[in-house]
Formats: structure tokens, C-alpha cells, sequence
């Protein structure tokens, strides 16, 4: 059989009985497909197919009844603050999936677990092809290729692991054997049936570790915008190390990314956001122009988070007292402004104005303070002492330097930085906060297994209380 490589996705019939009736989703689009016949005998037919990973992750799949899964471009943002969500935002669209999600009420048969499922298993599928392949590329650029085959793998990996599975607990050595996902690492052909079992949390992480420490040694020190680097593996690998505990390689990884001096903090944070390429402070971003992108109408995040004439829906509203957090003069607090758009009044996140922006990913400043949260824990002054990573970040931001000399103090920073960026989520969950009156590991904190592949897989079992 045949394996065909869609440029847009798998289709999943079953997927739209829910989705369908959601309003988010685009205009019917036609499919495309590639025989692999074709586009994985050649180095450039590889090399092309690559991009298609990088694509879906960004910007989804395009599918017979609409846009699934807008990944980095849109969901693991926005669904990930959803689930967060203590009072820092309100979810004010019409949008049931999202609405059911911040609510902590979504069911089996949410659209957005399903399409998030759909479009990540499509990715990695596109990875594995190209890894099967890697024979066929040229030389001189074959340990690029593979290394960003693992990368896009693995991050997507850990994406899946973190929302579709509970999370790690008891440091980088703990057996871990609660279920995760599926571990898929060879290609699948076009209508295969694959009844797989979920693997654990555990080996999900292995893999996510292995497949980011070959991409870090295969990848090269620069690259186009918006292609993985060996730097962006590592920054990745901080995220990973960070999740289990492992304070020891959480901060020595970001400490890779800081001394590379390939990158550095722009002079004030606003500038770190709505650009048209990456800025120094990028490590890894979304690129996004008026042709390619996550959406402007019912998909992306500046569709979700902006209320401006003509730009947004403004979906999410920010909570006067998030802004309480920020003490007098942080330049961050800044960042926020009154809607005037379709829903004027309420507040915003300026970081998410401008639609055919780049998204940042991974920035310099989340590197600086995995550093000094690892070295805090640990006790340790890996690159810098705590205070002088913490303080770092401050200076930018207009604030006095501190000692640090709390946990609390460090976390109280990341929250201020990377408000509205995807990280609370990660926060909370390795940190073991409740969400509202919710421990972190309620069942509601997490997406369901999508009921369309439990019904087609009886190996599958759906996570408690779906």
C-alpha cells in the first residue's frame, strides 16, 4: 500500500460530528495529498515534505470541513491558559469547546481535543516519513533534516503528553507508569489500521529526550527563522528537564542557549512581540504572514486575544486583578490596554495585536529564568546565581534589583514575563497548584482521549471523569 503524505492532514470523518456545529471552523477547503512514491525518492521531495511539518504545527490541517488543530499557532496558547485559568482571564466567545474548557466541563467529544489529536499525530506522522527517508537527502544537509524531523516530533510529543495525560511527579527518576499517548515512531500508511496502546507518561518522556538530544547534535547553530537550531533543541530540553524536576539538566540546557550568544533580550519587552521577522530574543517562533497563518477569523491567536478595528474577536478578556501582580513601574504592565474593537472595554494583552506576526515560542527571557529557578532548587549557580538571572529580567522591565531568597519569588517573576504566552499551564502543573478549588491533577485539567479514536481503536482508554 501506498503511503500518502497529505499536505493538509489526515481526514477524519468522525471527528466533524462535533466539531462541525462549532462555529470556528474555516470554509470547506480542498484536500491534497502526495504519493509517497514521488515526494520521498528525492532530497528536495524530503526536504519539502518537511515543511509540511512545520506547517501543521503552525497553522493546522485543512480538511474536507475545515481547519484542525492550529497548534503552536493557536491551542497550545490558548488551551493551555483555558485550563489554567484561576481569574487571571474570561473566556467571552461563543466558541463551546473553548467555553468548555475554561469552564472545566468538556466532555469526549470536544472539538478542539479532537482536531489538536488529529493535526499533532499528522505531524509526527510527516516526521517519521522523512526519517524513513533521510537516506535519500543530499549530504551536506542530511543531519539538518533529521535533526528537524526529532525536533518537530518530540515537541509535539510534549504537547501531546501535557494535555492529553497527567503530569510527571517525583522527580527525573520516578517510575511515572500513569498512561500518556500513543508512542507512534514509523511511518503509517494512508487507511492502516493501527490499534496502539498508550505508552506511559515515562516512556513518552524518554522518547521526547532522546529524539531532542539527537536534533541538538544534528542541528546546526543558525538557521532561516522559524527552523529548528541545535539552540532550540536544548531550550525545548530545559522545558522537558523543568517539567521532571531535574533541576541539574534544566538548568545546564538553558544555560546552553544563554552563553551561545546567539541570541539576546531586546531592550524593552514590548518589542519582543508583533514583529515581521524574529527578533534577537528568539529562540524558536511561528512565522506567520498574510498568506501563511493561524487564522483571522475564527482561528489564531490575535484573533482570540486582540479587540481592535478590524483585528479580533476578542474572545479572552484579561482580569483587572492579574494586573495587581506587577508592582509600580514594571514595564510589563504595559502590555495591556482597553478593547476598542468588537468588544470594547475590556482588558487585553498587547502582546497578541498584530496578525501576521511572528509567534514567539521559546524566548531568551524564558531561558533565564529556567536557569534560576533549576539553580535556585538545587542550590546550585549554573552560568549565574538566581538573583542575578532574576534580576536580569527585572532590568529590562524598569524594576530595582532583589535577593532571592523565596521560590515563590522566581515563579512570581516567570508568571509576570510570560504572562499569556502558554506558560501557565506548564506552571501549575509541575508546581502541583490548584486551578480555582481544582487540585492540578483533576481530570478536567486535561483533554479527553477524542471519542472518534476511541471508538475506532479498542486499545485506547479514555482518561477518568470523560
Amino acid at each position: 500500500m501506498k503511503t500518502y503524505l497529505k499536505k493538509a492532514g489526515a481526514v477524519l470523518a468522525a471527528l466533524f460530528l462535533t466539531a462541525s456545529c462549532d462555529k470556528e471552523l474555516d470554509k470547506v477547503k480542498p484536500q491534497q495529498s502526495i504519493d509517497s512514491d514521488v515526494a520521498l525518492q528525492t532530497s528536495s521531495g524530503v526536504i519539502n515534505t518537511l515543511f509540511g511539518a512545520y506547517s501543521t504545527i503552525a497553522y493546522g490541517v485543512t480538511a474536507t470541513a475545515g481547519t484542525l488543530g492550529t497548534l503552536f499557532g493557536t491551542n497550545y496558547n490558548v488551551i493551555g491558559e483555558l485550563f489554567a485559568n484561576s481569574g487571571d482571564l474570561n473566556w467571552s466567545g461563543s466558541f463551546a469547546p473553548y467555553r468548555d474548557i475554561n469552564n472545566k466541563n468538556a466532555t469526549a467529544t470536544n472539538g478542539n481535543a479532537a482536531n489538536d489529536w488529529a493535526a499533532a499525530y499528522n505531524a509526527i506522522n510527516i516526521c517519521n516519513n522523512v526519517e524513513a527517508s533521510i537516506d535519500v537527502v543530499e549530504p551536506d544537509v542530511k543531519d539538518q533534516i533529521l535533526g528537524e524531523a526529532r525536533f518537530i516530533r518530540a515537541i509535539t510529543y510534549f504537547e501531546l503528553i501535557r494535555f492529553y495525560a497527567q503530569p510527571w511527579t517525583g522527580g527525573p527518576g520516578a517510575a511515572n507508569t500513569q498512561l500518556g499517548v500513543p508512542l507512534v515512531i514509523t511511518p503509517t500508511t494512508s487507511g492502516e489500521n493501527l490499534d496502539v496502546s498508550r505508552n506511559t507518561v515515562s516512556e513518552v518522556y524518554a522518547q521526547i529526550i532522546t529524539d531532542l538530544t539527537s536534533a541538538e547534535s544534528l542541528l546546526n547553530e543558525t538557521m532561516p527563522d522559524g527552523r529548528a537550531t541545535k539552540y532550540a533543541a536544548a531550550a525545548f530540553l530545559s522545558r522537558i528537564y523543568l517539567a521532571q524536576g531535574d533541576w541539574q539538566n534544566a538548568a545546564a540546557t538553558a544555560d546552553r542557549v544563554i552563553t551561545s550568544a546567539k541570541y539576546s533580550l531586546v531592550p524593552e519587552i514590548g518589542q519582543a512581540f508583533n514583529n515581521p521577522a524574529n527578533s534577537v530574543e528568539d529562540v524558536f517562533a511561528i512565522q506567520q504572514n498574510a498568506q501563511s497563518n493561524a487564522g483571522t477569523t475564527n482561528s489564531g491567536i490575535v484573533t482570540f486575544y486582540a479587540s481592535l478595528p478590524g483585528i479580533g474577536r476578542g474572545d479572552i478578556d484579561i482580569s483587572d486583578n492579574h494586573l495587581l501582580i506587577y508592582e509600580a513601574g514594571d514595564a510589563r504592565k504595559d502590555l495591556f490596554y482597553v478593547g476598542t474593537g468588537d468588544k470594547p472595554g475590556s482588558l487585553r494583552s498587547s502582546k497578541w495585536v498584530e496578525r501576521f506576526a511572528i509567534i514567539p515560542i521559546v524566548r531568551l527571557g524564558e531561558m533565564y529564568l529556567t536557569r534560576a529557578e533549576a539553580n535556585f532548587r538545587n542550590g546550585q549557580s549554573i552560568g549565574a546565581t538566581p538573583s542575578d538571572d532574576v534580576n536580569f529580567i527585572r532590568a529590562r522591565s524598569h524594576l530595582a534589583p532583589i535577593t532571592i531568597n523565596s521560590i515563590d519569588q522566581v515563579l512570581l517573576e516567570r508568571r509576570r514575563e510570560l504572562a499569556f504566552e502558554g506558560d501557565s499551564y506548564n506552571l501549575v502543573k509541575r508546581t502541583q497548584q490548584n486551578v480555582g478549588g481544582r487540585p492540578y491533577n483533576d481530570p478536567k485539567l486535561i483533554y479527553p482521549i477524542p471519542q472518534f479514536e476511541l471508538d475506532a481503536n479498542p486499545n485506547l482508554v479514555q482518561n477518568p471523569g470523560y
